[in-house]
């Protein structure tokens, strides 16, 4: 805590290790969930392929850990992935960004209707452009090559290869 930048003394050995102790309770890389998905919890990740800010493969690391760690039928009942093609860090960039979850985690949650997809949509000026397919991870969202591929609604999730 005492530590400056104006004081310019880092050392790299006692100091890093400091900051990555210190800051290891805020850090949400823990893949072990299972105490909260035996509460009944659900957890939606949501990532864009574009995200300048964390590497998109680094919640697919993570979601593949939280799979292994809680074994493959847990995770099956309480963990999606969403990955969004054109999405930056939350928001933004060339994709559809905006995402309408908390109906969808409200009926896994209340129904028990786990997310088959998700619609997101491109949103400028107040107006919808277009409207992109989002399928759990690892399916990926496939053209129907019929209708406008501006709209959701073309597209199936499938596993890709």
């Amino acid at each position: 805590p005492n530590w400056t930048p104006q004081a310019r003394s880092i050392n790299l050995g006692a100091d890093v290790a400091t900051a990555e102790r210190v800051t290891a309770p805020i850090t949400a890389d823990n893949p072990d969930l299972s105490s909260f998905f035996a509460r009944g919890g659900k957890l939606i990740q949501v990532h864009g392929w574009t995200d300048p800010l964390i590497v998109p493969g680094d919640s697919i690391d993570y979601y593949n850990r939280v799979r292994a760690r809680v074994g493959e039928s847990v995770a099956e009942r309480s963990l999606r992935l969403f990955m969004v093609p054109g999405m930056n860090h939350c928001q933004g960039g060339e994709g559809a960004d905006t995402i309408e979850m908390q109906s969808v985690i409200e009926r896994w949650v209340e129904q028990s209707q786990a997310p088959a997809a998700a619609v997101a949509s491109k949103v400028l000026n107040g107006q919808v452009q277009r409207t992109h397919l989002l399928c759990p991870y690892p399916q990926e969202a496939v053209f129907k090559r019929a209708g406008s591929p501006d709209d959701a609604n073309n597209f199936e999730c499938r596993i890709v290869k």
